[in-house]
């Protein structure tokens, strides 16, 4: 409720300035329609020493005159508008035996205040209706005559009767469209200097009169686009911007999927837990194939390598060279090949320094062999399997991170945790192979995921 109290009084005060101006720097007159014209009808009573009801007067009729007016209006801001206003008027009222008639002209100037302005109406930034209260002052110049009974006329005028007037009542307006409005008004006017608005006086200023009317009116200047000003909700449109400026505050503070990137910058709000994402909230993909890091178990692949659901780069023949290399792509299982994916002729007798056979990559620190190298050993154990004189140096490598020490540690470690694999998996002879461990000794350029490996050597 307090929030709501301060709403109100930040945009009745915002409004007070005539010439404010929106946040697209856009005035009143650039984003509303604030002139309009208007005409109304209705009838009139009068209330005065003769008045439009008189119930112990003998008097039939002469109840109710009638009256017209023209309207010129503008609005400075939301909240306050004037309105200038020429009209004419028939009054009659009557006592006993007694009763008048009078036309009058009068000339006006109101204040009006839009109080529909203040109202909150959930996330509309207009409306259709308007509930405008004014007040205002004039003069009016009237020709009053009093007659009795048979028509007869009493008191009669040689001029006019000018009189100053105060007036007030409250406008309701209805949007037809963007140009037309309905009008229903009424008016309450009090005669201030004198008491002969009747043409008869009893030496009190009672004169007063009411009237109810209808009618219509014009905005220049209105479109769709540009809707007149006293339709618009500042208070909705101010707890509108309120409500995103939260929402977006919200979104900023807000991080759904826990990836470290709130959810306004967040393009990608579903990644699974622990998915390491660039700073737009999006998966990691370093090798660019497709498959997020999380999810890829070789996250090494070249660029453009056709690569299977899991990141593994495609290898139909299975020789331990990927498609994107083999230049022999139908190579007999286990037969041993180059890096070309070629077939080395002669078998153990031919060029086997130039064998072809792949790596085990490691995480950092780690002598855990991952699912991502199951198809590298599956090639190794192949070769193995299909030549059985090969016996293999399993060299261990690590990167630069740490001691001398630890490191020729870790990747003896690492060699023997392939030998382990190998011969549990696949049930080859562990006297096939033979653990060297090179620690950093043997640094392969300056990526360290590539020289945290493995590497095979086939023994002439």
């Amino acid at each position: 409720m307090r929030k709501f109290s301060l709403l109100l009084i930040a945009t009745g005060l915002f409004s007070l300035s005539t010439f404010a101006q929106d946040e697209s720097n856009e005035s009143y007159a650039d984003k509303y329609s604030t002139w309009s014209v208007g005409l109304d009808v209705g009838p009139n009573l009068f209330n005065g020493d003769l008045s439009g009801f008189y119930p112990e007067s003998n008097i039939d009729g002469n109840n109710l005159g009638f009256g017209v007016s023209v309207y010129g209006n503008k609005w400075m801001n939301h909240l306050f508008g004037l309105s200038a206003s020429v009209g004419f008027n028939s009054f009659t009222g009557k006592n006993i035996n007694t009763y008048f008639t009078s036309n009058e002209f009068n000339y006006n100037l109101d204040l009006m205040v839009n109080i529909s302005s203040l109202i909150h109406k959930g996330d509309v930034d207009r409306g259709n209706w308007a509930w405008i209260p004014y007040l205002g002052w004039g003069v009016s110049n009237a020709y009053p005559e009093v007659f009795d009974a048979n028509d007869v006329l009493v008191r009669g005028r040689n001029d006019y009767h000018n009189e100053a007037q105060l007036r007030g009542g409250l406008l309701v307006k209805y949007s037809l469209n963007e140009a037309l409005d309905l009008n229903f008004r009424y008016m309450g006017t009090a005669m201030l200097f004198s008491d002969w608005s009747d043409n008869t006086t009893s030496g009190a200023y009672n004169d007063a009169t009411n009237s109810i009317r209808v009618g219509i009116s014009y905005n220049f200047g209105a479109t769709e686009d540009r809707y007149p000003l006293v339709y618009a909700r500042p208070v909705s449109q101010m707890a509108a911007t309120v409500a995103s400026v939260n929402e977006r505050m919200d979104m900023m503070s807000m991080d759904d999927d826990g990836d470290g990137v709130s959810n306004m910058f967040d393009k990608d709000n579903e990644t699974p837990e622990g998915t390491v994402v660039d700073g737009s909230g999006v998966a990691l993909d370093v090798d660019g194939d497709g498959v997020a890091d999380a999810l890829d178990q070789d996250p090494f692949t070249p660029r453009g390598a056709q690569v299977d659901a899991t990141g593994r780069e495609m290898d139909d023949d299975g020789d331990g060279v990927p498609n994107s290399r083999d230049m022999e792509p139908n190579t007999p299982e286990g037969e041993m090949v180059n890096f070309q994916g070629m077939k080395i002729s002669g078998g153990m007798e031919g060029d086997m320094v130039n064998a072809f056979l792949p790596d085990v990559y490691f995480n950092f620190s780690s002598a855990r062999v991952s699912a991502a190298n199951e198809q590298r050993l599956a090639t190794i154990a192949k070769v193995m399997m299909a030549n059985e004189d090969v016996t293999m140096d399993v060299i261990g490598h690590t990167d630069p991170v740490g001691s001398e020490r630890f490191n020729l540690n870790l990747s003896e470690r690492r060699a023997k945790a392939v030998v382990d694999a190998l011969v549990n998996t696949y049930g080859i002879d562990a006297s096939r192979f033979n653990v060297v461990a090179k620690g950093e000794g043997a640094q392969f350029g300056n990526n360290n995921s590539i020289n945290r490996r493995v590497e095979f050597k086939v023994n002439m």
